[in-house]
């Protein structure tokens, strides 16, 4: 049986409004190529793309970026590349 939306569970709600919110913050900040590339991120590595979108964010928040003075695909890159150097490697022992 489907729910409707306001049975869900409230986690859920929050998780939603959040996606929503950060695909609105998207479109505010970001060029057609840079929110293509990552749309790619996202499918293949969501902590990655969340953890650049806390860095759009804050240059959001800060004045570095806004409606007119979009993140390019270049910087996106460079936000990308700084933000997998951040993270290291991981091994796992299976």
């Amino acid at each position: 049986m489907l729910r409707e939306k306001k049975n869900l569970p409230s986690n859920l709600e929050k998780q939603m409004e959040m996606e929503q919110e950060l695909k609105i913050l998207e479109f505010k900040t970001l060029t057609k190529k840079s929110r293509e590339r990552l749309s790619n991120v996202k499918i293949v590595n969501k902590d990655l793309y969340l953890t650049v979108m806390q860095v759009v964010i804050d240059l959001y928040n800060k004045g570095r970026i806004n409606e007119k003075k979009r993140l390019d695909e270049e910087e996106l890159l460079e936000i990308l590349k700084k933000c997998r150097e951040k993270r290291g490697f991981r091994i796992r022992r299976v």
